[in-house]
């Protein structure tokens, strides 16, 4: 089909009232992809999503939930059939248009193919393959039996048991019988494969079973399981876990039984069971969700009281995001980008100015309302040496040990650790400080301590001397907003006046003249190119061979009031402003060259408890595991850019319809287009259950685009 202009116009209006994409044509998708579940933080920490009839869940009771190769979450319910792409649910009851309603969706699994198989009540089972619907039960043959449990063994493939304990696997197309499970009593409810090829059956009313080759052994008995419902059976290269009535448990590769949980474990029903990252293991209850980590250690801190708070399928997706539901609906917890503290985890306030990060793996923080306190390890220490929990923080420092704090009202304090405890030091004007209000303290490498303040100008303390640097004897301004060193020792500062820079005792000044949107300079931040980054009131400028320059193509959510710069261990840039929190690509903002691909903005369903920054010197700081700490209206955040780079994985795209002069177009195929058809569209979606608000495209058109 030739292209020309007039049909490339057509194209590109049919794209802006939907979303079209050539088939021929690569399509990419960025989204949020991987927030895996594997920190050592609290469940709390963790993002909560939930979807009920309110936000358009549509089935009713959840029984299972799985992911198809092509990106959609399908989630079996009482009601039938629901698919989830992100965005809206789809009730399917009718997915063979010939067929009756399907009923209630028992079971979903995913062979190794991507191929999702469909467990119902009825005496059928269902196949979901290249976007279509098949009868798996007329397609394979199989018996008019109601199935009741399914699996995957270690190859991926299907594993299905129903009535009368046929068991059956589909393997290469073909259906293989398992023998002696006949031999089983009472309902197969659950089964699971591990990895030495032996199958463990779990009944009704029964206990549990396994299948050796042709021998059947009823471990029950030994195993204290006799007369247990067998709900869930989860296989894992170290064992098996069992879910029982009467708790849960896990059977190691030597077939004993080893598990140390809280007594009050036992007293919970173990409906489900599912894998998620880290190895770590999720089980769904009849009062919420519980998590058991590699060490067997129990994380209760989902579960509830009170009627139906059940959770009857659990899920942990490709993204390692974690699914689960019961009778209350859909739910879904994920790790976001950022990890929030607050009040609830111990904070004493979570309004919150300058933070810092020392070697010890301590983050230094201050509450706008007063003290100083550190975070390690989930732990909130307090100091209470020198007066510091009377007075305000403006600006926290430090380095070799040393912690350096700006006060309102006391000084320029260093706290130094000595065993548990610290010792502190506190320097006044009495000890030749130019004034009792510090804003800004920065400590150099080489020990010199430089503290900027609120209206005498600054002070240098070098070898316990104190020079003092006022507006009348060398620095443009009695104020001091910020302190840098450069990496080649050159001291930088922020002020209402200007930039101004010193070096071998010399004084340099930057303004208006010099290239500054505005001579009132708020904070300023060297990367690790020696780039240093100046937020004015007025925009964002840097300083780079010797010149001031302004960023060309700025984004519009850095024309906002900067208030924290801060660079992650990947490289990229963070911004705290008046209303967001921003990762952007460094050098794409230095070039000008910046596009919406290389630029995040984060906010609460990220992980924060809040978006807008705080006016203090150093509200936001990297640390020396790459991260960035960032204090905001709502709580202390940390980022983990390991996480913020998935957030550009791509994902696949499917076409869902094409239309030539708005007749549909057969997809089954090789689809094709009447000569002289004048409008071309195609429907089409980037399939991202975890985060479809952050899907964006990039397409083209074959042989017309570069």
């Amino acid at each position: 089909m030739k292209s020309s202009n007039t049909f490339r116009d057509r194209m590109i209006q049919a794209h802006r009232m939907r979303g079209w994409l050539l088939t021929g044509l690569a399509g990419l998708c960025f989204a949020n992809a991987a927030r895996a579940l594997d920190s050592p933080k609290p469940l709390s920490q963790y993002v909560h999503d939930q979807w009920g009839t309110d936000r358009g869940f549509l089935g009713g009771a959840v029984y299972a939930i799985c992911q198809s190769s092509d990106g959609y979450l399908w989630i079996g319910t009482e009601r039938g059939l629901v698919r989830f792409d992100g965005f809206k649910f789809t009730l399917i009851q009718k997915p063979l248009p010939e067929a009756p309603p399907i009923g209630p969706v028992r079971g979903l699994v995913s062979d190794a193919d991507g191929n999702l198989w469909i467990r119902t009540e009825s005496p059928s089972l269902l196949l979901y393959r290249d976007g279509r619907f098949v009868d798996a039960s007329a397609l394979f043959h199989l018996p008019q039996i109601t199935f009741t449990a399914n699996s995957i063994d270690n190859g991926g493939e299907l594993v299905f048991s129903g009535i009368a304990n046929q068991t059956i696997r589909i393997r290469n197309g073909a259906i293989e019988m398992t023998a002696n499970t006949p031999q089983v009593p009472g309902i197969i409810i659950s089964l699971g494969e591990t990895r030495d090829g032996r199958l463990w059956i779990g009944t009704r009313d029964n206990g549990l079973f396994r299948i050796d080759g042709e021998h059947v052994s009823n471990v029950s008995l030994a195993k204290n399981l006799a007369n247990s419902k067998i709900n869930s059976l989860l296989p894992v290269s170290s064992g098996l876990w069992i879910g029982t009535d009467n708790g849960i448990s896990f059977l190691d590769s030597s077939d004993r039984i080893k598990i140390d949980l809280p007594a009050s474990v036992s007293r919970l029903q173990i409906l489900a069971l599912a894998r998620g990252p880290a190895a770590s293991v999720w089980a769904g209850t009849d009062h919420g969700l519980i998590r058991i980590s590699p060490s067997g250690t129990a994380s209760l801190d989902l579960l509830k009281n009170g009627p139906g708070q059940e959770v009857t399928a659990v899920y942990g997706d490709r993204d390692g995001e974690l699914w689960f539901g019961g009778a209350h609906g859909l739910e879904r917890l994920r790790s976001g980008v950022f990890s929030a503290y607050s009040t609830a985890d111990g904070l004493p306030s979570d309004k919150n100015g300058p933070v810092f990060t020392d070697a010890e793996g301590r983050t230094w923080f201050a509450p706008l309302s007063g003290g100083l306190y550190w975070l390690k390890d989930n732990r909130v220490g307090r100091i209470t040496l020198a007066g510091l929990e009377d007075d305000v923080v403006y600006s926290i420092s430090g380095g070799s040990g040393e912690v350096w704090v700006g006060r309102q009202r006391g000084g320029l304090t260093m706290l130094k650790q000595s065993g548990e405890s610290f010792t502190a030091r506190t320097y006044t004007q009495a000890d030749g400080l130019a004034q009792n209000s510090v804003y800004s303290v920065h400590r150099n490498r080489d020990g010199t301590v430089w503290a900027g303040t609120v209206t005498g100008g600054c002070s240098r303390l070098r070898n316990g001397v104190f020079t003092n640097f006022p507006a009348s004897n060398g620095l443009s301004s009695n104020g001091v907003n910020s302190i840098v060193e450069g990496n080649d020792g050159k001291m930088w500062f922020a002020t209402p006046t200007g930039l101004a820079a010193f070096a071998a005792e010399r004084w340099e000044y930057y303004t208006l003249q010099d290239g500054l949107p505005s001579v009132n300079v708020r904070s300023i931040f060297e990367d690790s190119g020696q780039v240093l980054w100046i937020a004015t009131s007025a925009g964002l400028a840097f300083f780079s061979s010797g010149h001031i320059h302004l960023p060309r193509n700025l984004p519009e959510v850095l024309r906002e009031q900067i208030f924290g710069i801060a660079e992650d261990g990947l490289g990229s840039l963070w911004f705290a402003t008046s209303d967001h929190v921003v990762r952007i690509n460094r050098d794409r903002l230095l070039t000008g060259a910046i596009s919406e691909s290389d630029m995040q903005i984060y906010g609460t369903e990220d992980g924060l408890l809040g978006v807008a920054g705080v006016d203090r010197d150093r509200s936001m700081v990297g640390d020396t595991d790459g991260r960035v700490w960032v204090s905001l209206d709502r709580g202390l955040a940390v980022a983990d850019p390991k996480i913020a780079l998935n957030y550009s994985t791509p994902i696949k795209v499917r076409v869902e319809s094409l239309l030539a002069d708005g007749n549909p177009v057969d997809l089954q195929g090789t689809p094709r287009i009447a000569a002289g058809s004048h409008s071309i569209t195609v429907n089409y979606a980037g399939i991202s259950p975890s985060a479809a608000d952050r899907v964006r495209y990039r397409y083209k058109l074959d042989e017309a685009d570069r």
